[in-house]
């Protein structure tokens, strides 16, 4: 029996976050997302739809604006809208390291259809959102999809909204339950300062990407941190291949480069 897609139409609420007691944190299906472009930092594990240059800007953004916060490093999920018209401001996920138990729960998602909206949540309010705890890619140019749980096989309404290029919110049942980010290859940047430029011609390093992240995941990067030889020569031959990219001057690859060298710095060398 096939699963159900129900389409986010404009107008539709969707829970964001269940109330706990309290009502629960809903917004509204917009036209339109963000106009950013999402970036995704692998020094921190972040992917993030905003205008932010850095940290700072992040927190003056808070602002103004309501919604989910990382608040004293609870780790949460940001969801920020402006105070005036509700509309999706910003947005700031993490990138679990932990794979699933079951990768066809995040696999199934693929057979979603997408659709392009926004939202927006007028009533001012300030919620908990926690972060996706399981991360799996399946084929080498594949997107993550991140999930806070893995659900059974049962046939509940699932639905993509695409609030930013190649970024959807995963709901299931009208609750958000995770995200997927498309080519995750082609948003990869190494600071907050410098937003990732649009793809220049040289191929986007989507195997070296994958390749990283197997590395540095649980539970391989226990054999990093017990100086594995063969962990240890992996990495060292990603950062070495993403530094023949960014000698031809591709940002993606020095994001790579640089994020590889770091985790070398950290518990090799």
């Amino acid at each position: 029996m096939g699963h159900r897609h129900t389409a986010p139409r404009v107008g539709r609420r969707l829970v964001l976050a269940p109330g706990d007691g309290a009502p629960d944190a809903e917004a509204v299906v917009t036209k339109r997302g963000p106009v950013h472009r999402p970036r995704y930092l692998l020094d921190g594990g972040l992917v993030t739809v905003s205008a932010f240059r850095g940290a700072a800007e992040r927190d003056r953004g808070y602002a103004g604006t309501h919604g989910s916060q990382d608040w004293l490093w609870s780790g949460d999920d940001e969801l920020r809208f402006l105070d005036g018209t509700g509309e999706l401001a910003s947005v700031l996920l993490h990138v679990p390291d932990q794979p699933p138990a079951d990768p066809a729960t995040h696999a199934r998602w693929l057979e979603v259809p997408s659709v392009r909206g926004g939202l927006a949540m007028p009533e001012r309010r300030d919620f908990a959102l926690p972060r996706t705890v399981t991360r799996w890619s399946g084929d080498p140019d594949g997107p993550l999809v991140c999930l806070r749980e893995e659900p059974g096989p049962g046939g509940a309404g699932r639905a993509r909204l695409r609030i930013a290029e190649g970024l959807d919110l995963l709901f299931r049942d009208g609750t958000l339950t995770g995200w997927l980010l498309a080519h995750p290859e082609r948003f990869l940047t190494d600071s907050w300062d410098a937003p990732t430029a649009p793809a220049p011609r040289a191929p986007a390093p989507a195997a070296l990407l994958r390749a990283y992240l197997a590395l540095v995941s649980a539970p391989a990067f226990g054999l990093l941190e017990d100086a594995d030889p063969a962990a240890v020569a992996a990495l060292r031959a990603v950062a070495r291949a993403a530094e023949a990219g960014s000698e031809a001057g591709d940002p993606r690859h020095r994001a790579l480069r640089e994020a590889a060298r770091a985790v070398l710095e950290r518990v090799v060398e």
